[in-house]
């Protein structure tokens, strides 16, 4: 009985652990291949992660490719514009440099019509005396004297 026992108990004892390696055998085989799993599985997770970073990038790549011509395109139309600016800018400035020639010209032209006026002026009024003188002078002379005796 006791004897039986123990003799039950060693006799046990090899199927026991037989079965316990069997058991953790079979645990180990499942937790490997479970882990298999789970390592597939993180495997999937990490790749979709890195697809899904991958198009990110791609996306901020054309964002920002799109960001660049818009700034390109800015600058040339701003650069147009500027050179339209400045291109109409010399356009009235030569516009009003001509129309300052213009006014100079008709300025200078009516100085020297003046300066005309002024020696005509002159030249007649000088005649006019010469006249007076003249006329005095016959009057001075006794009456039917030539003033080409005098």
């Amino acid at each position: 009985s006791t004897g039986g026992q123990v003799g039950g108990g060693l006799m046990d004892a090899p199927i026991g652990r037989q079965m316990e390696w069997q058991a953790g055998g079979m645990a180990g085989g499942m937790a490997g291949a479970f882990g298999g799993i789970g390592e597939k599985a993180a495997d999937l997770q990490l790749r979709a992660q890195l697809r899904d970073a991958e198009q990110r990038i791609e996306a901020l790549e054309k964002s920002l490719a799109e960001a660049h011509k818009q700034t390109e395109d800015f600058k040339a139309r701003a650069t147009a514009g500027l050179r339209r600016a400045q291109a109409a800018a010399a356009e009235k400035e030569a516009a009003l440099a001509s129309r300052v020639a213009a006014a100079e010209a008709q300025l200078a032209a009516a100085t020297a019509a003046v300066a005309e006026a002024e020696r005509r002026e002159r030249s007649q009024t000088a005649l006019v005396e010469q006249m007076r003188m003249q006329h005095a002078q016959a009057a001075a002379l006794p009456a039917g004297a030539s003033s080409d005796v005098a």
